[in-house]
């Protein structure tokens, strides 16, 4: 989880840098809808 983590984070960082439009959701049901950004 570590090494996978690193890699997306650099990921992540080189595709905000590129103007990439980022979104976040899930397909759980198991938590409260609109939470997602407070587990990033």
């Amino acid at each position: 989880m570590k090494d996978v983590s690193a890699v997306e984070k650099q990921n992540a960082i080189r595709a905000i840098r590129a103007g990439v439009k980022i979104a976040c959701g899930t397909d759980a049901a198991v938590s409260p809808h609109g939470l997602n950004a407070h587990e990033l």
